[in-house]
């Protein structure tokens, strides 16, 4: 099978050659012969949420294997603070802002749009472009509802 890049350039390489009458019958055969059979893209093992997109595919594992843990229990029994409580329920700087994007995950918000989770203590900041105004109020509001967040602030990108 052909990776889909490859295939893209082909047929790139082929559009500009025969808008230049550049194309042979041996260019019509290589293209034909990528085209046989399904085109399959492992959608699965590229795909990726806003907690893989932000904090990587690791974070995305460990979220996926992690059983639910509960903030304020593990905050009080290991000292931690809640917004430092991590995926996995240990220390993580950056644990609230990771929840954070889970629970965005969790929620289906698109995350095809400008939007990115940062944390500044136990108050969650939404960064966001223009193409983001339209999941802004539901992402402010899946924000405040994690564990350990205790405000939520908004900024457009700049």
């Amino acid at each position: 099978m052909v990776p889909l890049l490859d295939l893209y350039i082909e047929l790139l390489g082929y559009a500009l050659q025969r808008r230049r009458g550049l194309v042979t019958s041996g260019d019509r055969q290589l293209l034909q012969g990528c085209m046989t059979g399904p085109l399959t893209i492992p959608i699965g093992e590229t795909d990726m949420g806003f907690l893989g997109k932000l904090f990587g595919r690791k974070e995305e594992e460990k979220a996926a294997q992690a059983p639910r843990v509960a903030v304020q229990s593990v905050a009080t029994q290991k000292s931690i603070p809640p917004e430092k409580v991590g995926i996995d329920g240990e220390f993580d700087e950056s644990g609230l802002a990771k929840r954070v994007a889970k629970a965005f995950d969790d929620a289906n918000i698109s995350d095809d749009v400008g939007l990115w989770v940062a944390q500044t203590g136990s108050t969650v900041v939404l960064k966001y472009n223009p193409d983001a105004q339209g999941v802004l109020e539901r992402a402010k509001q899946i924000a405040q509802g994690v564990d350990g967040a205790t405000a939520v602030r908004a900024e457009p990108n700049s």
